[in-house]
């Protein structure tokens, strides 16, 4: 088959896949072979502390598309899709995981999307074959997103899509450290289509995303596109206010005008408890911001890369 002189790159992230990532590569160049596209596999090992990284060196001398980028800890699924688009040289990019979980033939889809004239492809995942708890966490999530951002999120649609060079290229521009691709790729605008998966289970190992790392993506995702929870604080902190103001209002007219005692304990308690708490989660609300804040005044690097493989000598690997 002739191959277009268009180049398809693959970006793939990895933590810790060492029972998949064989079974994996080999059904994705399976798919690759029947493009007609010239195509590259960036494989970004996310801090992998199993056999990840030998076995895909040891891929790497039976499929030479294949380039390797390795970093020094775990930085996060993020960081890693950023890594591989920045390093991407395709026409075209593809953002997919390595754990079979978004099928590789979905791929050739992709393409005639984008062939057609999109710049972005998403996904939409079928809610089947999904855990009751990812079901729920997941619907959560997208529910509350919507609720607070000002850019709209498609339910179930994961970091597995097809973006354009063009969108790459203004991706790259974002300087911002809390990297949420699921945010920033909508946010700009370009003209988009869907393809919907039904995903399968595990081929092995299990997932890397625990529920504290469920819940830090989703407040990131939050905090990254939206200032509504601000607002919504200072809105329910004058409604407290007010009806603060009534009940002192209300305590010192029968402290002057009656000879009732004021008993009240009971009520007193329960609402110092309850403004005390929501100033807890308001200052933690607050505290999410000015963190977000500080982490991006110290202009850290998003990532930090070790080893790479497959790059052209002269090209700059870096952040």
């Amino acid at each position: 088959m002739n191959k277009e002189n268009k180049i398809i790159s693959i970006v793939v992230p990895v933590y810790n896949e060492e029972e998949v990532i064989e079974i994996f590569i080999e059904e994705l160049f399976k798919v690759l072979q029947k493009i007609k596209y010239s195509y590259e596999v960036i494989i970004v090992d996310d801090g992998s502390h199993d056999k990840t990284t030998e076995k895909i060196k040891n891929l790497r001398k039976r499929y030479s598309a294949i380039k390797f980028l390795s970093f020094s800890r775990n930085f996060g699924h993020q960081c890693a899709l950023f890594a591989g688009i920045k390093h991407a040289s395709g026409s075209a990019i593809v953002m997919m995981d390595g754990d079979l979980q978004h099928p590789p033939s979905l791929i050739i889809n992709l393409l005639e999307e984008w062939k057609s004239g999109a710049k972005v492809v998403q996904t939409i995942r079928r809610d089947v074959n999904i855990p009751i708890l990812k079901k729920i966490t997941s619907k959560l999530f997208y529910f509350l997103l919507n609720i607070f951002s000002e850019t709209k999120f498609i339910a179930s649609s994961p970091d597995f899509r097809l973006i354009d060079r063009e969108v790459a290229n203004e991706l790259l521009k974002f300087k911002e450290n809390d990297v949420f691709l699921r945010g920033l790729i909508p946010w700009l605008g370009y003209k988009s289509t869907y393809v919907y998966f039904e995903p399968q289970g595990r081929f092995a190992g299990k997932s890397k995303y625990s529920i504290f790392k469920m819940i830090k993506f989703s407040v990131s995702g939050i905090t990254s596109f939206s200032t509504l929870p601000l607002k919504i604080a200072i809105f329910v902190g004058i409604i407290i206010a007010i009806l603060s103001f009534a009940l002192g209002i209300q305590s010192l007219y029968i402290r002057i005008f009656t000879d009732q005692a004021v008993q009240g304990w009971t009520s007193l308690m329960i609402g110092v408890f309850f403004i005390g708490g929501l100033l807890m989660i308001f200052l933690g609300v607050l505290g999410e911001y000015i963190g977000n804040i500080y982490l991006q005044a110290k202009d850290r690097p998003r990532y930090i890369i070790v080893e790479h493989l497959g790059f052209e000598k002269n090209e700059e690997i870096n952040e």
